[in-house]
């Protein structure tokens, strides 16, 4: 039925994209790859899947003689740690220099903390309540990629200081090597 189609239209677009794509989910490593399955979605070839126990940092935050460390989305500086030091979108030296990265997440809280460390962020599907007034958002992942991509307006779904791949006034979208990762928790 319609829940078959979009699986398959959902995995077909993550298999076209000519960027490369990090699953991040504050969830464990095992269960997002039940869901992966579940939505047929694990045959896509993520760049890496982040997860808080798929960490192992000798004398992070004070441990010691190899504690294990489970940072989450909480702590974007160590949990992104993989994709910053890769694509380095804050512009501090070597490779990837000035890369934009983008996450994709049903959570503004997520999506702020990461802008911290300079990951622009789309907002998907969540329900969110402040000062007692509910704001529904139906951005969908596909939407939010095709906001990615520039082939749609983001007609107010966006946070951070996102600009669009077909920009005209950001001229200079090819500067780091044209890769651009994205960052999705479609999964969690």
């Amino acid at each position: 039925g319609s829940i078959e189609r979009r699986r398959q239209f959902l995995s077909d677009l993550l298999h076209s994209l000519p960027v490369p794509i990090y699953l991040a989910s504050n969830s464990p490593r095992r269960h997002v790859l039940r869901v992966l399955s579940a939505l047929g979605l694990r045959d896509v070839e993520y760049e890496g899947i982040i997860t808080p126990d798929s960490y192992y940092c000798d004398g992070a935050n004070g441990a010691t003689g190899g504690d294990e460390y489970y940072p989450t989305k909480r702590l974007p500086e160590l949990y992104y740690k993989t994709i910053l030091d890769r694509y380095n979108p804050i512009g501090n030296g070597g490779e990837g220099e000035g890369s934009r990265i983008v996450l994709l997440d049903d959570s503004k809280f997520n999506i702020d903390k990461a802008s911290d460390v300079g990951i622009m962020g789309i907002h998907v599907n969540n329900i969110a309540t402040a000062n007692g007034t509910t704001t529904t958002t139906t951005t969908t992942v596909e939407e939010a990629i095709a906001i990615f991509l520039g082939h749609i307006e983001p007609a107010g779904r966006l946070l951070g200081s996102y600009q669009s791949t077909n920009d005209d006034d950001n001229d200079d979208d090819d500067d780091a090597g044209g890769e651009t990762p994205i960052t999705t928790d479609y999964a969690a």
